[in-house]
């Protein structure tokens, strides 16, 4: 399996899910799903909803296939 260069992800403690879809990596929509199944973990900081930037890479790494070459 090969691996994945998450190097382009701003190196910050935490990120907005506006932030995360302007940096390509994942829709609000779909964010907003994910972390209501329970599989993305939040900060809030008053109504704002915030994911550390370890927890991002975490949930990337546990879901993304990597085609064979």
């Amino acid at each position: 399996m090969g691996t994945i260069n998450y190097d382009k992800i701003p190196n910050r403690i935490l990120f907005n899910l506006r932030e995360l879809e302007n940096l390509g990596l994942i829709k609000i929509s779909m964010a907003k799903k994910i972390i209501s199944n329970g599989k993305l973990e939040i900060v809030k900081i008053g109504n704002r909803i915030h994911v550390a930037r370890s927890e991002i890479i975490r949930y990337l790494e546990a879901n993304t296939i990597v085609a064979a070459s």
